[in-house]
Protein backbone atom coordinates (compact mmCIF):
# COMPACT_ATOMS: atom_id res chain seq x y z
CA UNK A 1 0.00 0.00 0.00
CA UNK A 2 1.45 3.37 -1.06
CA UNK A 3 2.24 5.87 1.67
CA UNK A 4 -0.09 8.84 1.96
CA UNK A 5 1.34 12.00 0.39
CA UNK A 6 0.70 15.07 2.57
CA UNK A 7 -1.70 17.47 0.85
CA UNK A 8 -1.85 20.35 3.33
CA UNK A 9 0.81 22.27 5.22
CA UNK A 10 -0.53 20.73 8.44
CA UNK A 11 -0.12 17.18 7.14
CA UNK A 12 3.41 17.90 5.94
CA UNK A 13 4.54 19.29 9.30
CA UNK A 14 2.76 16.52 11.21
CA UNK A 15 4.63 13.86 9.25
CA UNK A 16 8.01 15.48 9.97
CA UNK A 17 7.31 16.05 13.68
CA UNK A 18 6.09 12.46 14.07
CA UNK A 19 9.35 11.17 12.58
CA UNK A 20 11.49 13.11 15.06
CA UNK A 21 9.41 12.51 18.18
CA UNK A 22 9.74 8.79 17.43
CA UNK A 23 13.52 9.21 17.20
CA UNK A 24 13.76 11.03 20.54
CA UNK A 25 11.82 8.32 22.35
CA UNK A 26 13.72 5.54 20.58
CA UNK A 27 17.15 6.90 21.47
CA UNK A 28 16.30 7.67 25.11
CA UNK A 29 17.09 4.13 26.46
CA UNK A 30 20.31 4.02 24.43
CA UNK A 31 21.44 7.32 25.96
CA UNK A 32 20.66 6.00 29.45
CA UNK A 33 22.76 2.88 28.84
CA UNK A 34 25.70 4.51 27.04
CA UNK A 35 28.96 4.98 28.97
CA UNK A 36 30.93 6.27 25.98
CA UNK A 37 30.42 8.05 22.67
CA UNK A 38 28.17 5.64 20.74
CA UNK A 39 26.41 8.45 18.79
CA UNK A 40 23.11 8.00 20.68
CA UNK A 41 23.43 11.36 22.47
CA UNK A 42 24.18 13.08 19.18
CA UNK A 43 21.23 11.49 17.38
CA UNK A 44 18.77 12.25 20.17
CA UNK A 45 20.01 15.83 20.33
CA UNK A 46 19.62 16.26 16.56
CA UNK A 47 16.03 15.00 16.73
CA UNK A 48 15.25 17.51 19.50
CA UNK A 49 16.84 20.33 17.52
CA UNK A 50 14.93 19.36 14.37
CA UNK A 51 11.60 19.61 16.16
CA UNK A 52 12.51 22.98 17.70
CA UNK A 53 13.63 24.25 14.33
CA UNK A 54 10.49 23.05 12.53
CA UNK A 55 8.22 24.60 15.13
CA UNK A 56 10.04 27.90 14.66
CA UNK A 57 10.18 27.97 10.87
CA UNK A 58 6.54 26.86 10.66
CA UNK A 59 5.26 29.48 13.09
CA UNK A 60 3.10 31.06 10.34
CA UNK A 61 0.83 27.99 10.46
CA UNK A 62 0.91 27.48 14.25
CA UNK A 63 -0.69 29.24 17.19
CA UNK A 64 2.48 30.67 18.69
CA UNK A 65 1.26 30.97 22.27
CA UNK A 66 0.57 27.23 22.33
CA UNK A 67 4.14 26.19 21.50
CA UNK A 68 6.16 28.53 23.75
CA UNK A 69 6.16 26.20 26.76
CA UNK A 70 7.08 23.21 24.57
CA UNK A 71 9.96 25.13 22.98
CA UNK A 72 11.26 26.02 26.44
CA UNK A 73 11.26 22.35 27.52
CA UNK A 74 12.86 21.17 24.28
CA UNK A 75 15.56 23.80 24.76
CA UNK A 76 16.22 22.42 28.24
CA UNK A 77 16.52 18.86 26.90
CA UNK A 78 18.79 19.98 24.05
CA UNK A 79 21.03 21.72 26.58
CA UNK A 80 21.31 18.61 28.74
CA UNK A 81 22.24 16.50 25.72
CA UNK A 82 24.53 19.24 24.39
CA UNK A 83 26.73 19.31 27.49
CA UNK A 84 27.61 15.66 26.92
CA UNK A 85 27.90 15.96 23.14
CA UNK A 86 30.20 18.99 23.24
CA UNK A 87 32.60 17.17 25.57
CA UNK A 88 32.43 14.04 23.39
CA UNK A 89 33.42 16.11 20.36
CA UNK A 90 36.27 17.95 22.07
CA UNK A 91 37.75 14.83 23.71
CA UNK A 92 37.76 13.01 20.37
CA UNK A 93 39.18 16.10 18.65
CA UNK A 94 42.05 16.49 21.10
CA UNK A 95 42.82 12.77 21.11
CA UNK A 96 43.21 12.91 17.34
CA UNK A 97 45.19 16.15 17.48
CA UNK A 98 47.69 14.78 19.99
CA UNK A 99 48.30 11.70 17.86
CA UNK A 100 49.12 13.96 14.90
CA UNK A 101 51.65 16.12 16.75
CA UNK A 102 55.26 15.60 15.62
CA UNK A 103 56.49 15.75 19.21
CA UNK A 104 53.41 15.30 21.36
CA UNK A 105 54.00 14.26 24.94
CA UNK A 106 51.51 11.68 26.14
CA UNK A 107 51.69 11.17 29.89
CA UNK A 108 50.90 7.49 30.29
CA UNK A 109 48.44 5.43 28.32
CA UNK A 110 45.51 7.72 29.08
CA UNK A 111 47.09 10.94 27.82
CA UNK A 112 48.03 14.23 29.50
CA UNK A 113 46.38 15.26 32.76
CA UNK A 114 44.27 17.99 31.15
CA UNK A 115 42.74 15.50 28.71
CA UNK A 116 42.00 13.07 31.54
CA UNK A 117 40.20 15.92 33.30
CA UNK A 118 38.11 16.54 30.17
CA UNK A 119 37.13 12.88 30.00
CA UNK A 120 36.17 13.02 33.67
CA UNK A 121 34.01 16.08 32.95
CA UNK A 122 32.33 14.12 30.12
CA UNK A 123 31.55 11.24 32.51
CA UNK A 124 30.08 13.68 35.04
CA UNK A 125 27.95 15.34 32.34
CA UNK A 126 26.70 11.90 31.26
CA UNK A 127 25.72 11.06 34.86
CA UNK A 128 23.87 14.38 35.12
CA UNK A 129 22.06 13.65 31.85
CA UNK A 130 20.88 10.30 33.19
CA UNK A 131 19.48 12.02 36.27
CA UNK A 132 17.65 14.54 34.10
CA UNK A 133 16.18 11.83 31.87
CA UNK A 134 14.89 10.13 35.04
CA UNK A 135 13.31 13.35 36.34
CA UNK A 136 9.62 14.23 36.49
CA UNK A 137 10.35 17.15 34.15
CA UNK A 138 11.56 14.83 31.39
CA UNK A 139 8.71 12.36 31.95
CA UNK A 140 6.23 15.19 31.49
CA UNK A 141 7.98 16.24 28.28
CA UNK A 142 8.04 12.66 26.98
CA UNK A 143 4.26 12.42 27.49
CA UNK A 144 3.79 15.59 25.46
CA UNK A 145 6.05 14.29 22.68
CA UNK A 146 4.12 11.02 22.38
CA UNK A 147 0.94 12.88 21.48
CA UNK A 148 2.48 15.97 19.83
CA UNK A 149 1.93 14.92 16.17
CA UNK A 150 -1.81 14.55 16.88
CA UNK A 151 -2.07 17.78 18.89
CA UNK A 152 -0.04 20.37 16.98
CA UNK A 153 -1.80 23.73 17.49
CA UNK A 154 -2.46 24.70 13.87
CA UNK A 155 -4.11 27.91 12.74
CA UNK A 156 -6.21 28.42 9.60
CA UNK A 157 -3.17 28.83 7.33
CA UNK A 158 -2.26 25.19 8.01
CA UNK A 159 -5.09 24.07 5.75
CA UNK A 160 -3.43 25.66 2.70
CA UNK A 161 -1.93 23.38 0.02
CA UNK A 162 1.39 21.98 1.25
CA UNK A 163 3.43 22.97 -1.80
CA UNK A 164 2.34 26.62 -1.76
CA UNK A 165 2.81 27.19 1.99
CA UNK A 166 6.08 25.27 2.10
CA UNK A 167 7.57 27.19 -0.82
CA UNK A 168 6.95 30.41 1.09
CA UNK A 169 8.60 28.99 4.22
CA UNK A 170 11.58 27.78 2.18
CA UNK A 171 12.03 31.13 0.47
CA UNK A 172 11.99 32.89 3.84
CA UNK A 173 14.55 30.45 5.28
CA UNK A 174 16.84 30.95 2.27
CA UNK A 175 16.68 34.73 2.66
CA UNK A 176 17.55 34.49 6.35
CA UNK A 177 20.50 32.21 5.61
CA UNK A 178 21.88 34.53 2.94
CA UNK A 179 21.38 37.60 5.14
CA UNK A 180 23.16 35.99 8.10
CA UNK A 181 26.03 34.75 5.91
CA UNK A 182 26.46 38.13 4.20
CA UNK A 183 26.53 39.91 7.55
CA UNK A 184 29.31 37.63 8.80
CA UNK A 185 31.35 37.97 5.60
CA UNK A 186 31.42 41.75 5.98
CA UNK A 187 33.13 41.60 9.37
CA UNK A 188 36.88 41.52 10.07
CA UNK A 189 38.39 38.36 11.58
CA UNK A 190 37.76 38.12 15.30
CA UNK A 191 35.21 37.25 17.96
CA UNK A 192 32.42 39.28 16.35
CA UNK A 193 32.75 37.47 13.03
CA UNK A 194 32.99 34.12 14.82
CA UNK A 195 29.69 34.86 16.55
CA UNK A 196 28.10 36.01 13.28
CA UNK A 197 29.22 32.83 11.49
CA UNK A 198 27.65 30.81 14.29
CA UNK A 199 24.36 32.62 13.66
CA UNK A 200 24.70 31.84 9.95
CA UNK A 201 25.22 28.21 10.83
CA UNK A 202 21.98 28.15 12.83
CA UNK A 203 20.14 29.76 9.91
CA UNK A 204 21.55 27.13 7.52
CA UNK A 205 20.47 24.39 9.90
CA UNK A 206 16.90 25.72 10.03
CA UNK A 207 16.88 25.93 6.23
CA UNK A 208 18.08 22.34 5.95
CA UNK A 209 15.42 21.02 8.31
CA UNK A 210 12.69 23.01 6.56
CA UNK A 211 13.81 21.65 3.20
CA UNK A 212 13.95 18.08 4.54
CA UNK A 213 10.34 18.37 5.70
CA UNK A 214 9.32 19.81 2.31
CA UNK A 215 10.73 16.97 0.18
CA UNK A 216 7.42 15.14 -0.36
CA UNK A 217 5.88 18.22 -2.02
CA UNK A 218 8.65 20.50 -3.35
CA UNK A 219 10.83 19.18 -6.16
CA UNK A 220 13.78 21.48 -5.40
CA UNK A 221 13.79 20.67 -1.67
CA UNK A 222 16.29 17.81 -2.01
CA UNK A 223 18.90 20.06 -3.62
CA UNK A 224 18.26 22.89 -1.14
CA UNK A 225 18.59 20.52 1.82
CA UNK A 226 21.83 19.08 0.47
CA UNK A 227 23.42 22.48 -0.06
CA UNK A 228 22.19 23.82 3.27
CA UNK A 229 23.64 20.74 4.98
CA UNK A 230 27.02 21.39 3.38
CA UNK A 231 26.98 25.00 4.56
CA UNK A 232 25.93 23.89 8.04
CA UNK A 233 28.77 21.35 8.18
CA UNK A 234 31.39 23.87 7.03
CA UNK A 235 30.23 26.44 9.57
CA UNK A 236 30.02 23.68 12.17
CA UNK A 237 33.70 22.93 11.61
CA UNK A 238 34.41 26.61 12.13
CA UNK A 239 32.40 26.74 15.36
CA UNK A 240 33.97 23.55 16.74
CA UNK A 241 37.39 25.08 16.07
CA UNK A 242 36.44 28.31 17.85
CA UNK A 243 35.24 26.36 20.90
CA UNK A 244 38.35 24.14 20.84
CA UNK A 245 40.67 27.16 20.64
CA UNK A 246 39.01 28.79 23.64
CA UNK A 247 39.21 25.59 25.65
CA UNK A 248 42.87 25.02 24.78
CA UNK A 249 43.70 28.61 25.76
CA UNK A 250 41.98 28.21 29.13
CA UNK A 251 43.85 24.97 29.82
CA UNK A 252 47.21 26.52 28.87
CA UNK A 253 46.65 29.33 31.36
CA UNK A 254 46.05 27.01 34.30
CA UNK A 255 48.77 26.91 36.96
CA UNK A 256 48.86 23.10 36.79
CA UNK A 257 49.90 23.11 33.11
CA UNK A 258 53.65 22.50 32.71
CA UNK A 259 55.85 23.85 29.93
CA UNK A 260 55.83 20.69 27.84
CA UNK A 261 52.03 20.50 27.96
CA UNK A 262 51.80 24.23 27.15
CA UNK A 263 53.97 23.67 24.06
CA UNK A 264 51.68 20.88 22.83
CA UNK A 265 48.63 23.01 23.59
CA UNK A 266 50.15 25.78 21.48
CA UNK A 267 50.62 23.41 18.54
CA UNK A 268 47.02 22.22 18.86
CA UNK A 269 45.82 25.83 18.94
CA UNK A 270 47.77 26.68 15.79
CA UNK A 271 46.21 23.69 14.02
CA UNK A 272 42.75 24.87 15.07
CA UNK A 273 43.42 28.33 13.67
CA UNK A 274 44.30 26.80 10.30
CA UNK A 275 41.09 24.77 10.34
CA UNK A 276 39.06 27.85 11.18
CA UNK A 277 40.55 29.83 8.29
CA UNK A 278 39.92 26.97 5.86
CA UNK A 279 36.30 26.67 7.00
CA UNK A 280 35.77 30.41 6.52
CA UNK A 281 36.95 30.16 2.91
CA UNK A 282 34.75 27.15 2.22
CA UNK A 283 31.73 28.90 3.72
CA UNK A 284 31.84 31.58 1.01
CA UNK A 285 31.37 28.98 -1.75
CA UNK A 286 28.76 27.05 0.24
CA UNK A 287 26.73 30.22 0.82
CA UNK A 288 26.77 31.07 -2.90
CA UNK A 289 25.48 27.55 -3.67
CA UNK A 290 22.53 28.02 -1.31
Amino acid sequence: MAAHTPQTAAELLTAAVSRYTDQILRYEPLVLLADHDDDSVHKMRVAVRRIRSLLRTHRPILRKAKIRALDRELKWLAGALGRVRDLEVQCARFNSGLRDLPAGVIAGSRGPAWLIDLRRAEDQARDQLRRELASARYRDLARVLRTLPRKLPFNRKAARPASKQTRELLAKAIRKTRTASDAARGLPAGAERDAALHQARKAAKRLRYTADAAKPKVKEAEKIARRAEHLQEVLGQHHDSVVATGLLTDIARQDSTNRVEAFDLGLLTAAEQCRRQAATRQARKATAAV
